[in-house]
């Protein structure tokens, strides 16, 4: 994740070494549904965890703050359970549930 600032450097390593390791974890799943699920859970359960960053470092630290990034910013609004809610009726769309 080198790009000639330590700092910046060394918040990245902090950030996938920690809340933002869970993408890991999820391409590490056998199915293509387990992938899905997990990332999407793990995604829900972390941006809305008290305490941790409310989005993706690795994305907010390439976006600038203007209409181009509104699509992108999280919020909303929305709650844990409404987020959940969201993946459960995602999942339930998948072609071939297990």
């Amino acid at each position: 994740m080198s790009r000639g600032l330590p700092l910046f450097d060394a918040a990245g390593t902090r950030y996938v070494d920690g809340p933002g390791a869970f993408p890991f974890a999820a391409v590490a799943q056998p199915t293509a549904y387990e992938v899905a699920e997990s990332y999407l859970r793990e995604a829900v359960l972390t941006y809305t965890c008290p305490g941790l960053p409310k989005d993706c470092m690795t994305v907010q630290g390439g976006l600038t703050c203007g209409a181009e990034a509104e699509s992108v910013q999280a919020g909303g609004g929305f709650t844990r359970d409404d987020l959940i809610r969201f993946v459960d009726q995602a999942l339930l769309l998948w072609p071939s549930r297990p």
